[in-house]
């Protein structure tokens, strides 16, 4: 380390400017493996001293071995009279757009740092902390908490009060009061962002960038005091994710062109390891291509109709209207799982999947536990979650002949009461196995399926009521299940003739679901996305709509695809999510009105 120069990043070559404009031309020629490869040339290691954060007296200060503060740029405290070492925190400063020192990248707070984390808002003058992690996730603490529940708690030389707490879907706002001995109590406010998943990057850009605004909007309520407080646990990965997109964002609007690449190693020169992995990397220019191609979203559903005239205008520099243009940059966007899906191409398992290119993650499918000779924990299908809950929807294939014990299985192991079939039943397709008796009951595996009743439900929907009972549990009660068959869409149609069919199907199942109390919902078609991607997305965007009287197509079909990216297959479809939203809401007289 000794032998550094001071930075910064003289072998790496230039990165190029993205002019608003063309920034989804340009896009479309960065492949993952060209961001990859830009990613790749930054460093891993140290460019400049940090010879403070590798004392031994401050090893204990750091999280990881790899990331300290870099000596130039690291925030120095004043050190307490009996502690020549309690000059140092894991906190760099960064510039943000045009403005020095405007930020501090934080490492979040350790147990034996939280003291220090305090002392470093207050000598700062810092009247902003965003927090971009939760206390602990995957069952590990990422970082200790630094605030009272209530009323007040001491941390060391700073005494903090909670004085006001606002709790929204994707984040907290806590307003926070802090005083040292006789010093005029200062306010600090903490926004805290909580939709981050535990691994990856949030599904829902809008959300983050809309929680940036929130927070761009205090920082201009005090401007003049100190630099804003971003942590995340390393105060790497996040912290560079939301400092670069506040960055380009304001770059945007100021110059008309963003430079991704440049921006990194820039703030790479204050601070090791900013934007941590490929993934942030990525991560930020989908936000970038979202926010400044596609624009906002998310509709109030009072201006619904206004937003569903401008989806057929055509943008004159790319050529495509802004339906086309949403849809085109789904296409180019990666959302699926990187999670390997070594089960589904296990020997014992691979004649179980109907088509070999749709096959599920092992992160996000449902394992099997009833046990049958020769059986396994595998069945083609994943887990979908809804609006306002997490695994909401299994989707599924048709059961193949081989594979009708499993899906049975399947329903019993996940206690599922609702299955909704979205192909039409065929005959002359041997490879699609009726996977329930045309009457009476019958027996598959360690199961006994009995039909109990069949009736249609309005004009396109037939209803089947099954009772399911595990043979080998005697005593246990047998399961009421019904089965919801949509009529009349054929495979090799891109969407059902209308939206009346899908609606009334979902309403069927929703009263269903309420008297059998909100079980994880069944969804299969012949291929397990084909058909059941239109249900999943459109029943998860109505939800929203009823829930927040906001619409999202986009970024709900970008969130249904992370676990089966098959999901929305073409433009018709992606159309077809927009109609569907459009009959639903001309069902209330005004939209004014619209309640659950």
């Amino acid at each position: 380390m000794d032998n550094f120069q001071e930075p910064l990043y003289g072998n790496v070559e230039q990165g190029t400017d993205i002019p608003v404009g063309e920034i989804f031309a340009i896009m479309k020629t960065k492949s993952r493996d060209t961001l990859k490869a830009e990613y790749e040339k930054f460093p891993t290691v140290f460019t400049a001293k940090c010879t403070v954060g590798q004392k031994p007296e401050n090893h204990t200060k750091n999280r990881f071995k790899n990331i300290m503060a870099y000596d130039h740029s690291r925030i120095a405290l004043t050190p307490l009279p009996d502690d020549p070492h309690s000059d140092y925190i894991n906190a760099n400063y960064i510039d943000s757009y045009k403005k020095s020192k405007a930020f501090i990248a934080a490492q979040g707070p350790k147990p034996n740092t939280v003291n220090d984390f305090w002392r470093m808002v207050w000598q700062e003058h810092s009247p902003l902390i965003v927090m971009v992690t939760n206390l602990a996730e995957n069952g590990k603490a990422k970082c200790a908490k630094y605030w009272p529940d209530k009323g007040n708690e001491r941390f060391g030389i700073v005494s903090v009060t909670l004085k006001k707490k606002e709790t929204h879907p994707d984040f907290t706002v806590r307003t926070l009061l802090m005083s040292v001995s006789n010093s005029p109590t200062k306010t600090v406010r903490q926004f805290h962002f909580t939709g981050w998943p535990d691994h990856g990057v949030p599904v829902d850009a809008s959300a983050l960038v809309r929680f940036r605004e929130g927070v761009k909007g205090y920082q201009r309520r005090v401007e003049g005091r100190g630099p804003t407080i971003v942590h995340c646990s390393a105060g790497v990965g996040r912290t560079g994710t939301f400092i670069a997109l506040d960055y380009l964002l304001d770059q945007a609007e100021a110059e008309g062109k963003i430079n991704i690449f440049n921006l990194v190693q820039q703030m790479r020169g204050s601070r090791p390891m900013m934007i941590q992995t490929e993934e942030q990397y990525y991560f930020v220019h989908d936000v970038m291509l979202e926010e400044l191609f596609c624009g906002t979203t998310t509709i109030p559903v009072q201006e619904l109709q206004p937003y569903l005239h401008r989806l057929d205008q055509v943008d004159s520099k790319s050529g495509l209207s802004k339906l086309e243009g949403e849809f085109a940059v789904l296409q180019y966007m990666f959302v699926g799982s990187d999670d390997t899906n070594k089960a589904a191409l296990d020997p014992a398992n691979v004649n179980k999947n109907r088509v070999r290119n749709i096959t599920p993650a092992n992160g996000c499918r449902p394992y099997l536990s009833t046990p049958v000779d020769g059986g396994t924990d595998y069945i083609n299908a994943v887990f979908i979650d809804g609006y306002r809950q997490g695994d909401a929807y299994i989707v599924t294939q048709m059961p193949l002949p081989d594979t009708v014990v499993d899906f049975w299985r399947m329903m019993y192991d996940h206690n599922s009461a609702t299955i909704v079939m979205m192909n039409e039943g065929t005959k002359m397709d041997k490879t699609a196995a009726v996977y329930w008796p045309e009457s009476g009951s019958a027996t598959y595996g360690p199961f006994t399926v009995e039909v109990v009743s069949t009736y249609k439900s309005g004009d396109s929907c037939i209803v089947k009521e099954f009772e399911l009972k595990n043979i080998k549990r005697t005593k246990e009660e047998p399961r009421k299940i019904r089965q919801f068959q949509l009529q009349g869409w054929k495979t090799s149609d891109p969407t059902p003739s209308s939206t009346e069919e899908l609606l009334e199907l979902l309403d069927e199942v929703q009263r269903w679901q309420q008297q059998s109390g909100n079980t994880t919902i069944t969804v299969h078609c012949m291929n397990g996305a084909h058909q059941s991607g239109v249900f999943c997305a459109v029943s998860r965007i109505l939800e929203k709509m009823k829930v927040e009287q906001q619409v999202d197509v986009f970024h709900t079909v970008k969130a249904v695809r992370i676990n089966r990216p098959q999901f929305i297959d073409s433009l018709a479809q992606y159309k077809f999510c927009y109609t569907a939203v459009e009959e639903y809401a001309r069902r209330f007289d005004t939209y004014a009105n619209f309640q659950i």
